[in-house]
């Protein structure tokens, strides 16, 4: 806060949620937000959302002021992730360059869909690979309850199969996968 003192506030609403609405998602109070900060002049505050918290929702911020007239500030958003830049972008029916993934290694990527259609995440490999699809860039790993789908490949093929019915199927958000080599393989992927 430039000047003046206040607080900051967010709560959301979506498809998942059966607890608010637009209504009665707007934050008033300590008792129906996800986050509330009080912030004093020359100080910031700062309220954390996780990748897996809520998809295609839609969050409202609140700002209170105690002195409307001093008051300044500025509210912006940031994306952060402690997965970096170092993940690989896959379009639909845009299969990756053929690359190496040595045994014991692993590959991280995203995709999203640009049709509410079912879906397959395809690995051709020359080896045995294990594949994760999950909704949080930081989590995803071949960990138990990080992540939606897993499978193994069988006679150089992982397949995941995803139909728009099944519970964990979500549209307009970003799914990260994460191909664990069991040993030394040639592979490149692909989501038709």
């Amino acid at each position: 806060m430039d000047a003046g003192s206040g607080s900051l506030s967010c709560q959301r609403t979506g498809q998942l949620s059966t607890q608010q609405n637009i209504y009665t998602a707007v934050p008033l109070g300590r008792t129906n937000t996800i986050g509330d900060e009080t912030v004093q002049s020359g100080g910031s505050g700062s309220i954390r959302v996780t990748g897996n918290d809520c998809y295609s929702c839609w969050y409202f911020v609140r700002v209170t002021v105690t002195t409307p007239s001093q008051a300044k500030y500025r509210l912006s958003v940031t994306h952060t992730s402690a997965a970096g830049a170092d993940l690989t972008d896959i379009g639909t029916n845009i299969p990756t360059k053929q690359f190496e993934l040595p045994r014991g290694r692993y590959a991280k990527g995203r995709f999203m869909l640009d049709s509410p259609d079912n879906f397959i995440f395809l690995a051709n490999t020359a080896g045995e690979v294990e594949v994760y699809v999950g909704l949080d860039a930081d989590r995803v790993s071949a960990r138990e309850g990080t992540y939606l789908w897993s499978t193994v490949s069988r006679a150089g093929i992982a397949q995941l199969a995803i139909s728009t019915s099944d519970r964990n199927f979500h549209m307009g958000t970003w799914y990260y996968f994460y191909v664990y080599a069991r040993e030394e393989s040639l592979l490149h992927l692909e989501v038709k």
